[in-house]
């Protein structure tokens, strides 16, 4: 029986975790590379701040990030364990890495600014986010909090301190808006758009898939489930999703520096075609129980709140383009005149007194879909 060998992607812990080549080829993931002279000019020497720094996407770009010698990297997160856990990897590696950890929520205005004026960071990388779509569909008001006005937050705070550079992670779920989360990821492009062209900061977004084996991702149920002995579970046999590798993930997020010009553009990664999950699920047990006559059953447990079978990358009035190989430029017409009216009407609603959530939802989606023009 084979056991899948864990490569830390140089992290602790279950976190960015990568597994050995031959699970990693079952995505194939469209491989992209980047000038790595016109990268280090973007990152050589600068602040750069990365808000969810704790986590899968936040900690590999961290040591990503590393390797070019920026002046200081500065990692925000509320959690302070995997964020400390983080620190101290990059320090075993990189020794003379300038890096510190500010224990702060997004959706703290007063904390961010303190933190902008305490470090001046001159690169920002938004990733701090809630991601679980079926967590988020029973809160739209914790997800609006963090993910639209955390966002609202730090796009404000490095506008008004100047910075170079302001890229924001958002996710294939902001297409066809199926859920709460997609929902307020689609309104944080909106936002990011709305403060581009009008200041210093080249704001960006980068829209991506599933990161293979990140925190909480299905990979890491299979393997788990695997590991135990257990039957693999999916929520519906038909259930496809777009997969893409940390290191891809990584290399968009750093390069959309490089390629925005400052008008919010949104760039989106070559993730190649959608999987379906009960192959990757087959292909996994195969791969555990190589050489043995051993079968894992999957069993569907139903699809749950918010979930789609299908995911899509862009909308069907967004305009398709290729900024560089493997790396798509997204364009549409907006309306954005009424938007921070809207975020006004929306922030009432979330901070008030009496949470109304199926109000804030509403809202939340009015928000979301009122922007595109056909």
């Amino acid at each position: 029986m084979k056991k899948y060998k864990k490569t830390n992607y140089k992290l602790s812990g279950s976190r960015a975790v990568m597994y050995d080549a031959q699970l990693l080829q079952i995505i194939n993931s469209p491989d992209i590379t980047i000038e790595e002279g016109v990268v280090s000019g973007a990152i050589s020497g600068k602040r750069v701040l990365i808000t969810g720094g704790g986590g899968s996407i936040g900690g590999a770009l961290a040591l990503k990030i590393a390797e070019y010698s920026p002046a200081k990297i500065i990692l925000l997160d509320i959690n302070e364990n995997n964020t400390y856990l983080l620190y101290r990897d990059i320090m075993q590696i990189y020794k003379n890495c300038n890096i510190c950890i500010e224990i702060a929520s997004v959706r703290d205005k007063a904390r961010v600014e303190y933190v902008f004026l305490k470090h001046k960071p001159q690169v920002i990388f938004h990733a701090a986010a809630h991601k679980h779509v079926p967590l988020m569909q029973v809160a739209p008001s914790e997800s609006v909090k963090n993910n639209l006005f955390g966002t609202l937050n730090m796009v404000k705070a490095a506008k008004k301190h100047g910075a170079e550079a302001f890229v924001l992670i958002s996710s294939d779920k902001a297409v066809n808006l199926n859920n709460v989360m997609g929902a307020s990821k689609r309104a944080c492009e909106l936002i990011v758009k709305n403060e581009a062209g009008s200041a210093k900061t080249k704001f960006s977004s980068v829209r991506f898939g599933n990161v293979f084996a990140s925190d909480g991702s299905v990979i890491q149920l299979f393997v788990n489930q695997l590991e135990q002995g257990e039957q693999l579970t999916l929520t519906h046999d038909q259930m496809e999703r777009y997969f893409i590798s940390v290191e891809n993930a990584v290399k968009l997020v750093i390069y959309a520096c490089v390629l925005s010009k400052g008008e919010g553009e949104i760039y989106m990664l070559d993730m190649g075609k959608p999987l379906k999950m009960a192959d990757i699920a087959k292909k996994m047990s195969e791969l555990y129980y190589a050489k043995t006559a051993i079968k894992v059953p999957v069993v569907c447990t139903g699809i749950r709140p918010g979930e789609a079978l299908k995911e899509d990358c862009y909308l069907k009035n967004e305009r398709v383009s290729i900024a560089k190989k493997g790396i798509y430029l997204v364009e549409s017409n907006l309306n954005l005149n009424n938007l921070n009216s809207e975020l006004k009407e929306l922030k009432k609603l979330t901070f008030s007194s009496k949470i109304d959530e199926e109000n804030i939802e509403r809202k939340l989606f009015e928000i979301a879909k009122s922007a595109a023009i056909d």
